[in-house]
């Protein structure tokens, strides 16, 4: 078995371990996670706004734009990757990025030492992970 099989073995028994399938297809965001945040003024109103503290909070934060239990799996994932944290991983996945791209990036940083947000940015850009894995130089 080549390396890249074995990563991805190991990426999907430890989506397993995480999970059920049925939380790992939970994690999915809203179309526009911010669109309710995001006050309207009147033509009355200042043109300086000042964000009310009620505005602030429901901005989502890396532990607020997901469930508990996908939290929980950024929690897990974390765990097994200790350089990096559970907010960083939820950020990701705040930002876009699906769990499995996650996992596949940190075990490539595990790998190559190449940072998984670098990874996951190309990954976002539309390049595939056979096509990231030959810019990170990992090869079988």
């Amino acid at each position: 078995m080549n390396r890249k099989t074995l990563l991805i073995a190991s990426i999907l028994s430890l989506a397993v371990a995480c999970s059920t399938v049925e939380q790992l297809q939970l994690a999915t965001l809203p179309a526009e996670p911010l669109a309710s945040a995001v006050p309207t003024l009147s033509a009355e109103q200042s043109t300086l706004a000042v964000p009310t503290e009620t505005a602030a909070q429901s901005l989502p934060t890396p532990t607020t734009c997901a469930s508990e239990d996908i939290n929980k799996l950024g929690q897990s994932i974390a765990e097994d990757y200790p350089f990096v944290t559970a907010e960083e991983v939820m950020t990701w996945f705040c930002n876009g990025a699906d769990l499995e791209d996650i996992l596949v990036a940190l075990a490539s940083e595990d790998e190559t030492g190449t940072p998984a947000e670098e990874m996951l940015v190309m990954r976002a850009e539309g390049l595939s992970w056979e096509e990231i894995w030959q810019i990170v130089g990992f090869s079988e």
